[in-house]
């Protein structure tokens, strides 16, 4: 015994039988065995602990077993194993508690007796902290080795060690010396592989080698949980490599270099830095001894390749190498690069906050707001850098231009509506479009409002080998829509869309066996909706499987053994591996190895679970085992070997007794890390409500759909919301069903991605429906989305009506007409959307239109009115000329659309290939019970000859002077003629000087007698009230220069009354325009009309600020161009 009572009195009775005592001993000399030696543990997962031993030295051939026995350290009481065949020297210890410490021992067992307890040794199970620290150090090591992507998700993380998927290990096969080397840590575990018994064709796996990549990968499999269990051990005891080696510089002799230290908590006492020369040097020949992270490399070659790479020297064993770093040295010294670095800023989303503050006013779909901020020019111009992140934002990814053709926003400021991230750039010549934004603005409002939402309750009706019946619903709220496009993928990278008009499609030569996802799209002619939810399917497998062999006789796959014992002994499975074929042994054994292929066929019972086996992820190399095809003993079929439990566990789908996974699952990001999941029961084995659900959920990347093991939600029920998830990451969920029997395979799982969350969405819903008469009651409610609870406020006409979700209006109003405005807000987040309430009055015209401007012959004319107040579209009536006018394709075709969204009913004439008698006067009519509207609207023909009249000539001097409001006290002066002198000497009417423009305004008449008041010597500052005009500041007691106009008001009225018989009036001008010319034709001038001498024209073209003149000789026409 180890620790023996003390003596008392009470043994000196034993003295007795001392010479027995003895003689037992020297026969236990010779009969009983001697502890066992060298025992060592490591800990395998967080519930079993890999427990090795060699034989006892004293006596180990009387060994017949072993027993292991354990406790938990703060327990008194060793619970031990069973026997343990005394030629072996290895056990597992299962069923074990999560990061707890252990005492293990082991006691040789003979026929005469058993060993007194080997050393004791304590040691703790395994934490997942463990395993998630070595999977990020796994995956930094990967990106800092250059690993693909695709390579680094499938085998850059630590349940490689597990189950090597043979698909990854194919596609990534020129980066397997890095992945392997990461997947070590860097570190040399070969002493730990080799003292716990892993076969030496493995032990390249230990210190980061390849596997290999052969039938003899079966023993690495069975050890794979071992090596990983040395792996992790050895992040803590043995030095990593160094990572992240870069080259500092390199001149023409000598170069730099500098590394990180290595991951871990192993002391570090030293790095070797090895080097060779690349295409001389086979291997790295040159060793430096440093203590240093940073090495100078000195008398190299000049334009010579190298390589170099770094190991970590420990305690006692050093790491693997490094990273390789390839360089060449200079054949010249290199010259400095002076040239300075710039960095190109892209602003971000305004909702991030990066739109600078004083541009924010414009981040909003209240079309007034943003058409004052963009009123203030200096504001404007200042934000056109953050112009292109604010139309990003409200374009929300939307294509609007089909609403701004129908606005008339011209085509160079199109591009504002269908704003993304790859539109160009913008700059000052874009203001211009800044006077459309009223247009643009109310289609991005629009665009919420009017393009179509997309379908709900998307849902498999049927499926065969290779269709799917989908059907779905249209919501139930927002316009109209046209048709539906149907989206469907294989492999969610290539997409094949149909259009149809009803509400179920049938998808038709598709696959069989394999998993399509499937989303409904809905379009109208403002656009198209966004996708709806994602809805899953597997296509039935009808797999034909090839004729099986037994002994000899080619078996029918449908028929082919009664029960799985069957197949195992038909096979001629071997007595020891008849437990594990039957599925009755957990443990695989090496002797069972050769049987693999016909073990897995047994446990498909001829037929397909593929479709399990891809939900499960089970590589693709490995599926032909899923549909019971025996495969030749390669690297393939080794590697499947770790897949063993999940096929195998996918044939209990065909048992008849455990349920089918639930049925059109479908899930949904509803508010900040939350998901919503919904779906229906299992079609099999779920009767009376049998079964519980569980709903599963992993992180994962966008482009993979595999991932590390689910965590689940027990015993929930559809819906579930499933809470608690991180912002800006990718999610895959899925839902089971489990009844007595067991589990379903999982549901096609959906992935989403977990957007930062505030305020999602903001719908406005009517109750009733529809257009609402004089007198009836509605109410609006308005629907948010959003976490936290927001606030929500009602506007109408930019006046506060409502808070709250509902707004209601007893008896309703024509003046209740109108668009009404819900606001949500919480905290720093907002969003609007404004809907019309449709209230039908007596109609009224609010606009008649000529959509065409002038349109010219032989093309299209289009005219139209615009009602208010929904009149009745059978009520819409055209007149031509006072008669009735009927549309009659193909000339003519009427168009009448009811905008709810708005309020207006358009009735609108399109009148194909115009002639001269289509150029005429038209009468729009429309009515509802309330009454009835006319409008009137004129379709011009462009070369029409156009009439100028001259402005109205003044006759009447008194007259002038009242329309110009002249003080009554100042009307003295306007007599028949303008008498200046009837104020001037009168200090009382001083005032009335202040009226001195007005006063030349009306005694000018309209002529120009300038030349006249030059010839009398008026003062040139004062010349321009001799056509009427005033100059200067046109105020006479502020500015002193029109005192001395006062002076020579005399002869200014003087030069304009003479002239009143002298000067012509202007004429009266016809202008038309034809073949590009313009031809200009002007009647005499009745006053003073033979008294012409020449007319002068003057052309303006465009906006131009300058006029060009052109004499003209006493003739009555000139043509332009």
């Amino acid at each position: 015994m180890n620790n023996p009572p003390p003596l008392t009195a009470s043994h000196l009775m034993c003295l007795n039988f001392a010479s027995d005592i003895i003689s037992c001993f020297e026969e236990g000399q010779v009969l009983l065995p001697g502890p066992p030696t060298e025992v060592s543990v490591l800990p395998l997962s967080a519930n079993t602990i890999l427990v090795n031993w060699h034989p006892p030295t004293k006596n180990p051939t009387v060994v017949t077993n072993y027993r292991v026995s354990h406790k938990l350290a703060s327990s008194q009481v060793y619970l031990s194993s069973g026997l343990i065949a005394g030629n072996t020297i290895q056990y597992t210890l299962m069923g074990l508690q999560e990061e707890q410490d252990y005492v293990i021992y082991v006691t040789a067992i003979g026929q005469h007796g058993s060993s007194q307890p080997s050393e004791r040794l304590v040691t703790m199970t395994i934490t997942g902290r463990n395993n998630a620290n070595q999977s990020a150090d796994i995956d930094a090591c990967c990106q800092r080795r250059g690993v693909s992507p695709y390579c680094q998700v499938k085998l850059c993380q630590s349940s490689s060690w597990r189950r090597l998927n043979p698909d990854s290990v194919s596609s990534c096969y020129s980066q397997l010396d890095d992945i392997f080397q990461c997947l070590a840590g860097g570190r040399n575990h070969t002493l730990c592989c080799m003292n716990n018994n892993v076969p030496e064709t493995c032990l390249g796996l230990c210190s980061g080698s390849t596997p290999p990549l052969s039938w003899n990968h079966t023993q690495c499999v069975l050890s794979m949980p071992i090596i990983n269990a040395c792996v992790l051990q050895g992040f803590s005891n043995l030095p990593g490599a160094p990572h992240t080696v870069a080259l500092k510089s390199v001149t023409t002799s000598d170069a730099e270099l500098e590394w990180s230290a290595p991951t871990g908590s192993a002391a570090v006492k030293g790095y070797l830095v090895q080097t060779k020369e690349i295409g001389v040097e086979a291997d790295f020949g040159h060793t430096m001894e440093v203590s240093q992270r940073v090495v100078q490399l000195i008398n190299l070659k000049a334009n010579t390749e190298y390589a170099a790479r770094v190991i970590a020297v420990g305690e006692t064993y050093s790491s693997l190498p490094s990273e390789t770093v390839v360089f060449t040295t200079y054949s010249v010294a290199p010259t400095p690069d002076t040239s300075i670095a710039t960095i190109h800023n892209f602003s971000a989303c305004c909702i991030d906050s990066n739109v600078q503050s004083t541009c924010q006013p414009a981040c909003t779909y209240d079309t007034r707001s943003v058409l004052d901020f963009y009123r203030q020019t200096d504001k404007a111009l200042a934000c056109i850098g953050s112009l292109k992140t604010i139309l990003t934002c409200a374009s929300d990814g939307r294509d609007h231009r089909s609403c701004c053709r129908q606005r008339y926003v011209p085509e160079g400021c199109q591009m504002f509506c269908n704003f993304t991230d790859s539109s160009p750039s913008l700059d000052v010549s874009h203001v211009t479009c800044l006077a459309e934004m009223e247009d643009i603005i109310q289609c991005y409002t629009e665009g919420v409002l009017y393009l179509p939402k997309h379908p709900v309750n998307v849902e498999v009706v049927n499926k065969t080998q290779h269709t799917v019946i989908v059907a779905w619903e249209r919501a139930a709220t927002g316009p109209s829509v046209d048709y539906y496009t149907v989206a469907y993928t294989p492999d969610l990278l290539t997409w094949t869309r149909e259009n149809v008009t009803s509400t179920s499609y049938i998808l038709q030569n598709l696959d069989p066996g394999t998993m399509y996802t499937i989303e409904i799209i809905s379009v109208n002619s403002n656009g198209t909706s966004p996708p709806s939810n994602r809805v899953s399917v597997y296509t039935d497998t009808g797999a034909v499987l090839p004729p099986l062999v037994i002994n000899g006789t080619v078996v029918d796959g449908r028929v082919i053994w009664k029960d799985k014992i069957d197949c195992c002994l038909g096979n001629n499975i071997s007595a020891p591996c008849l437990g594990l074929c039957t599925g009755t042994a957990r443990d695989t054994h090496e002797m069972c190895l050769d049987d693999v292929a016909v073990i897995l066929a047994c446990a498909s019972d001829g037929r397909d679970h593929r479709p399990c086996c891809q939900q499960i992820g089970v590589p693709a190399a490995c599926l032909s085992f899923c549909q019971g095809h025996i495969t030749g003993k390669n690297f393939v079929t080794a590697a499947c070997i770790a897949w063993t439990s999940h096929i195998t566990g996918c044939t209990l789908d065909g048992a008849n007794v455990v349920p089918s996974e639930p049925r059109n699952m479908t899930a949904e990001h509803v508010s900040s890390g939350v998901i919503k999941i919904t779906w229906k029961p299992s079609a099999e084995n779920c009767d009376n409500n049998s079964c519980t659900y569980s709903v599963h959920y992993w992180e994962t990347i966008a482009y993979i759909r595999g991932g590390p093991e689910s965590q689940s939600e027990e015993n929930v029920q559809s819906p579930y919301n499933l809470a608690g998830l991180q912002s800006n990451k990718y999610y895959r969920v899925s839902v089971s069903a489990r009844n007595q029997y067991g589990g379903s395979r999982m549901a096609p799982a959906q992935t989403l991605f977990m957007n930062d969350f505030g305020i999602q969405d903001v719908s406005i819903n009517f109750s009733p429906e529809g257009v609402i008469d004089l007198g009836s009651p509605v109410k609006m409610f308005c629907d948010v989305i959003a976490n936290p609870t927001p606030n929500i406020t009602w506007t109408k006409d930019r006046k506060v009506v409502g808070t709250g979700r509902r707004l209601a209006i007893m008896s309703v109003k024509e003046a209740d007409s109108g668009s009404y405005t819900c606001t949500a807000s919480n905290g720093g987040d907002s969003k609007s959307v404004t809907v019309h309430l449709p209230v039908r009055f007596k109609p009224k015209v609010v606009e008649n239109r000529d959509d065409t401007k002038n349109p010219k012959e032989g093309l299209t004319g289009v005219i139209a009115c615009w009602f208010s107040g929904f009149p009745d579209v059978v009520s819409i009536k055209w007149k031509k000329d006072n008669k009735t006018f009927t549309a009659s394709l193909p000339k003519v075709k009427a168009y009448n659309e009811v905008r709810i969204h708005t309020g207006i009913t358009v009735a609108q004439l399109r009148i194909n290939n115009v002639v001269g008698g289509d150029y005429a006067d038209y009468i729009c009519s429309a009515s509802n019970k309330y009454g009835t509207a006319t409008g009137a609207v004129k379709l011009i023909d462009p070369y029409a000859q156009i009439q100028i009249h001259p402005a109205a000539r003044v006759t009447n001097v008194t007259a002038c002077c009242i329309q110009k409001k002249i003080d009554p006290d100042c009307m003295v002066a306007c007599s028949f003629d303008i008498d200046i002198a009837a104020i001037i000497n009168r200090p009382d009417l001083f005032k009335c000087v202040n009226f001195l423009p007005t006063f030349t305004q009306c005694a000018a008449d309209g002529s120009d007698h300038s030349q006249c008041c030059k010839n009398e010597g008026v003062a040139p500052y004062c010349l321009p009230f001799c056509s009427g005009n005033t100059p200067g500041t046109g105020n006479a007691l502020t500015d002193p220069k029109m005192l001395q106009c006062i002076d020579h008001s005399d002869k200014i009225i003087g030069c304009m009354e003479e002239n009143k018989n002298n000067i012509p009036d202007a004429p009266v001008m016809f202008a038309k325009i034809k073949d590009k010319q313009i031809l200009v034709t002007w009647d005499r001038p009745s006053k003073n009309g033979q008294k012409v001498k020449q007319y002068l024209v003057y052309v303006q073209e465009g906006r131009a600020s300058r006029r060009s003149i052109t004499p003209c000789p006493r003739t009555s026409s000139l043509t332009l161009w």
